[in-house]
């Protein structure tokens, strides 16, 4: 018979290819997870730097409005130089409130 001549294969089993899987899928959970956190970290950065930018603006906006406090005083106070400018500024459509707090 002809059976003789046949070799009999072992069963496959799985194993090999879901270690495979198994460690591919390692390796891209490794690769997203580092790639999140180099973007997380530059996240932080940017927000840092645009805290540091915020509180500059906001310092500068309070020395304006203490120039234009100042400014509307001496307007008021008769000084026509400083009322030209109030007058100009509101021209421009900036209106200058007198500081509630004092």
């Amino acid at each position: 018979m002809a059976h003789g001549d046949e070799r009999q294969q072992p069963p496959r089993g799985f194993g090999l290819p879901i270690t495979i899987l198994t460690i591919a899928f390692l390796v891209l959970v490794v690769f997203q997870t580092s790639q999140l956190i180099r973007e997380r970290d530059a996240l932080e950065a940017m927000a840092e730097s645009q805290t540091q930018s915020h509180d500059q603006a906001q310092k500068v906006i309070a020395q304006l409005d203490t120039i234009a406090q100042n400014t509307l005083k001496l307007a008021e106070a008769g000084n026509a130089n400083a009322k030209a400018l109030i007058d100009q500024l509101a021209a421009q459509g900036v209106s200058i409130t007198p500081n509630a707090s004092e």
